[in-house]
């Protein structure tokens, strides 16, 4: 996942104060991602629920600075911001109205940190006093109405737990907690920017009793072994890294977001623009991912390794599993 790149180097003469201006919108962008992260890991928030939360994030500050811009589609907003209105306190403004309304026990952090952020942007020469309470009303308004559009989206009330059928190839809970499947509702949440969640479905997972199946059956079990002789040492660390707790996989994500933002230069006018393509393309894509898992409900490969007869290789049907322990995605 990645942010996309920061701001590009114009010619000579303007070219010195383009840049400036453009990397503290960056850095704004960068230091509101960070905060953002930080509170997912702080609350425990699942990776699969942080596609989400980071996609409302950066869609409001989109929206806030496009609302400013006036260049792009927006998101969901149109735009309306004063004329003047500050980019950076719209884009810190947006980041901490989207944050405090997902995260209200952590107001408190986020007020801190939206202070330290005001202040840097009163002591800018560039911007003015008018201007950033423009910028502050104008990116309120635009998370708001992320927000609002983002409440009626199927992520609640949560479905009753998904615990799938006993049938030979049929999803049901997987070791080692044996949970009920993760976020079902994400299945048919209302997306994006497609026209439905199963808008690009896949085709479905191969015929139990195809030669398909009995080829990734056997590759699983032997590259997903423990002891396995055949698994690289590249390999078995991306397997590692896609079973990775929420704390690891924000961690890899604030770096993503990070890179991705600082080197925007040449494709968009704003570090927010590069943010929000990443995160709402990530939402996108789990959200086509879980319409299919919901769809065709097959069981994970670690089940149906072990309903085969003990040392075979192709034996029970399997679906190979190559996400969460628990997802049926």
């Amino acid at each position: 996942m990645r942010l996309v790149k920061s701001f590009c180097l114009l010619v000579p003469g303007l070219a010195m104060l383009f840049i400036a201006s453009s990397i503290a919108r960056a850095d704004d962008v960068t230091d509101w991602n960070q905060h953002m992260l930080r509170a997912g890991t702080v609350a425990g928030t699942p990776p699969i629920v942080m596609t989400r939360v980071a996609a409302i994030v950066q869609a409001s500050v989109f929206d806030a600075v496009n609302g400013i811009d006036r260049k792009y589609t927006p998101v969901h907003v149109p735009a309306g911001a004063a004329a003047g209105a500050s980019r950076r306190a719209a884009i810190v403004e947006a980041a901490y109205t989207a944050l405090v309304a997902l995260y209200p026990t952590q107001k408190g952090t986020f007020d801190a940190r939206l202070a330290v952020s005001l202040t840097a942007i009163a002591v800018d020469p560039h911007e003015t006093s008018a201007g950033i309470a423009s910028g502050i009303a104008w990116g309120q308004a635009a998370a708001n109405g992320i927000l609002s559009w983002r409440a009626t989206d199927g992520f609640t009330p949560a479905p009753a737990p998904f615990l799938g059928g006993t049938g030979v190839g049929e999803w049901r809970p997987t070791p080692p907690a044996f949970l009920p499947g993760a976020v079902p509702q994400f299945a048919y949440m209302t997306p994006w920017s497609i026209s439905s969640p199963s808008q690009f479905r896949p085709d479905g997972p191969p015929a139990l009793t195809s030669a398909r199946y009995t080829m990734d059956f056997n590759e699983t079990k032997m590259m997903g072994s423990i002891s396995s002789a055949t698994r690289t040492a590249d390999q078995t660390i991306y397997a590692w890294f896609w079973n990775a707790s929420t704390v690891s996989y924000l961690g890899s994500k604030r770096r993503l977001h990070h890179d991705c933002t600082r080197h925007s230069a040449g494709s968009w006018k704003d570090a927010g623009g590069a943010s929000r393509r990443v995160c709402c393309a990530a939402r996108r894509a789990q959200n086509g991912q879980s319409n299919r898992g919901g769809h065709f409900g097959r069981w994970a490969a670690i089940i149906a390794i072990r309903a085969a007869p003990s040392g075979s290789l192709h034996g029970a049907p399997a679906r190979l599993g190559r996400y969460g322990a628990h997802s049926r995605a």
